[in-house]
């Protein structure tokens, strides 16, 4: 009876597969499709649906803090074709504020028409949710170049509490700078706060 539910006249697992086990590395679910032919199959590994699960299952902040979660775990490669952005960043107890330095970046995309770009880096703390009142903050714009050097600090009041949080990160975004039309996407780069000088409680 289980096998001819969970084979549904064809529409739902293969009978080959319900019958040698095969179905439990992955499952096959319909999906949405404009066919007369009947709804698709697409297979999702198990581990896979069952984070697609879990997801559904999450609250709005969860979802949110899963994001950011997944941008820190991306990991940087040497030859990025991106390029590269050097940074420092420490907590001041003393003041509660989080020191953010954008130093430079190297080997940036060139998205203008002269083979260079004008970029400039966004800097913000995320999620939203764990810092609302923090607005992000911005460096200068550097004209025609792939290896801008900024050198420009910035602070941001925030109490340690919230950047030991384990979504909370600084997010840098790489924009360039079009004066006619819409800024350019030039790439990211995430920074979890959890490990940084002076956010870590006190032994």
């Amino acid at each position: 009876a289980l096998v001819s539910f969970f084979h549904a006249e064809g529409q739902g697992l293969p009978l080959e597969s319900l019958r040698d086990g095969s179905y439990k590395s992955g499952l096959q679910v319909p999906a949405l499709t404009t066919s007369t032919q009947g709804p698709l199959l697409m297979r999702f590994p198990l581990q896979r649906l069952k984070e697609e699960l879990r997801l559904h299952k999450c609250s709005t902040r969860e979802c949110i803090e899963q994001f950011y979660l997944d941008k820190l775990k991306q990991r940087t490669l040497e030859q990025n074709r991106f390029g590269r952005l050097s940074v420092r960043c420490h907590y001041e107890a003393a003041e509660q504020r989080l020191a953010v330095e954008v130093l430079h970046a190297a080997d940036l995309l060139p998205l203008d028409a002269n083979g260079l770009s004008d970029p400039f880096v966004i800097v913000e703390l995320g999620p939203p949710h764990l810092f609302p009142l923090v607005r992000s903050q911005r460096t200068q714009v550097k004209t025609r170049t792939l290896h801008p050097v900024y050198d420009e600090l910035f602070y941001f009041s925030v109490p340690a509490e919230a950047c030991r949080r384990r979504a909370a990160c600084v997010l840098f975004t790489v924009m360039d700078h079009d004066w006619l039309s819409t800024n350019d996407f030039a790439g990211e780069a995430a920074l979890g706060l959890g490990g940084v000088t002076g956010v870590a409680r006190p032994q």
